[in-house]
């Protein structure tokens, strides 16, 4: 073969390879949307099989279940019945911290919010508020938000523009927590804002605030400085929730065994609890793959 075929074939074989190249940073450098969803499909499906089993001693969940309404009674709850599920964990069982996943913006009973934010104030009890990240026309602004920090110097912080807060009647409590997402391009939840900035403002994530409020006194906030997963955040302010384990491996506890005591005591004793609700009534439901 003459020479000057073999310069030919060369040539080619490196314009594919310059080419392939090309495509790929620019691929990797453009993420369009099928190839993100190729990769973090492979890695859920990675995360999922080596989820670990383990038991979770750290972390106890209270559902408010459809057995537990069908006995109690159904939603909304007397504030009065929610103060007691939350002094029954903090007293009774010794719960470490107690965390409402329940937004109350409207002030409900007298006398059971009268408690609620007693509790709020002088128990380890930390309240949510949801921000928004979605630009409207008109903004969401409901309730009272509170438990925000000074504008810290750090670029990373997702900005908000709306909220859904607790009605003004609790907004003294010293440990708030945001439970609000921004799932990804597919809709799945991998990441959550570490602090969400709003109105010149920063505001903690609930598993900070959870955290912080079981070693503060009623005479601190939790607000004296910024999470320790800041340092976790990516470029956005996002961390990506590392899901190391199985669903299986927490304790999920029906209210009603909290309300009428027949859960083991040994479950919950200085563990952090989450109350939060399965019920597909009572709020709103993301995919965590």
């Amino acid at each position: 073969m003459p020479a000057h075929n073999f310069s030919t074939i060369g040539a080619i074989r490196v314009a594919i390879g310059v080419l392939a190249c090309t495509l790929a940073i620019l691929l990797e450098w453009q993420r369009p949307e099928f190839l993100v969803r190729i990769d973090e499909g492979v890695r859920d499906a990675f995360i999922q099989f080596t989820a670990d089993q383990e038991p979770e001693d750290r972390l106890v969940v209270i559902d408010i279940d459809e057995t537990t309404l069908e006995k109690i009674g159904p939603w909304p709850w007397p504030r009065q019945r929610i103060a007691d599920l939350v002094e029954i964990l903090l007293g009774s069982y010794g719960a470490r911290a107690v965390a409402l996943d329940i937004v109350f913006p409207e002030p409900g009973d007298m006398e059971g919010d009268a408690r609620l934010a007693a509790l709020a104030v002088h128990a380890p009890l930390t309240l949510v508020q949801i921000f928004d990240y979605t630009l409207r026309n008109p903004e969401i602004h409901q309730g009272t938000i509170a438990g925000g920090l000074a504008r810290s110097p750090n670029p990373g912080v997702l900005a908000a523009y709306g909220y859904i807060a607790n009605h003004v009647g609790l907004a003294s409590a010293r440990c708030i927590g945001n439970i609000g997402y921004l799932p990804d391009i597919d809709g799945v939840l991998r990441h959550t804002p570490v602090q969400t900035r709003f109105e010149e403002k920063d505001y903690p994530h609930l598993a900070s605030a959870l955290r912080d409020c079981a070693g503060r006194n009623e005479r601190k906030d939790i607000s004296a400085k910024p999470p320790a997963s800041t340092s976790l955040a990516n470029e956005n302010g996002l961390w990506r929730v590392p899901f190391r384990r199985s669903l299986s491996a927490y304790n999920v506890i029906p209210a009603i065994a909290i309300l009428d005591e027949s859960a083991p005591h040994s479950l919950i004793s200085n563990r952090y609890v989450l109350v939060g609700s399965s019920s597909l009534g009572l709020g709103d439901r993301v995919s965590t793959r």
